[in-house]
């Protein structure tokens, strides 16, 4: 038990720069390896003689650990792989921002905690202390994550009833159709033909 908590202290959350200015989890491979070799200790450790007082505190004390990094690290992807898709729309030049000025302002406000949480993740990376300490990021993450799922409905509800308004949308993406809805007019001819077989420009 004595080896699992000093390996843990050893164990930092992998980042990497991303757009310059922001942080994001580069790789989990080697935590999730470290979480699935000591769960299994763990629960060796339970079925042992020993598993009893103060020992069983300990053991009971770090499998609680793990599972909570475990989820936390699981939140922060799912927010990350969310953010990365939505910033790209909301964080862009375009008209988006005015066609769904709610979202855009939650957006902004995602954006920044994101970009804080991950900035704070960055400077202290140790994972142990980063998922179980006093900064409740799986709270923090699982708020994110609520804001941003509610900003993708509204996204697809804004998405479906453009196409709805003109059936030929259907043939285009849903980035497509984000570019032609929110980026200068002059851009659309290069999206025409996938709408339309025959016309290659736009009067």
């Amino acid at each position: 038990l004595d080896e699992l908590k000093q390996r843990w202290l050893d164990i930092e959350l992998e980042l990497s720069i991303y757009k310059e200015v922001y942080y994001k989890i580069k790789s989990t491979e080697d935590l999730f390896s470290a979480l699935e070799d000591d769960s299994i200790s763990l629960s060796t450790m339970k079925v042992s003689k020993f598993y009893y007082g103060s020992i069983k505190s300990k053991i009971d004390e770090w499998d609680q650990k793990l599972s909570k990094i475990s989820e936390t690290v699981d939140m922060v992807l799912i927010v990350q792989r969310k953010w990365i898709y939505l910033e790209n729309i909301f964080m862009a030049a375009g008209d988006i921002s005015k066609q769904l000025p709610k979202e855009h302002l939650t957006f902004l406000s995602v954006n920044t905690e994101f970009k804080d949480m991950m900035g704070h993740a960055f400077s202290h990376p140790q994972v142990t202390k980063l998922c179980c300490g006093d900064l409740d990021l799986l709270r923090k993450a699982s708020q994110m994550d609520n804001n941003l799922e509610e900003i993708q409905k509204k996204l697809d509800f804004y998405i479906e009833t453009k196409r709805r308004a003109f059936p030929r949308f259907y043939f285009v993406s849903d980035d497509d159709l984000l570019e032609i809805l929110g980026k200068d007019p002059l851009q659309v001819p290069k999206y025409v033909k996938k709408c339309f077989k025959m016309p290659q420009t736009t009067n």
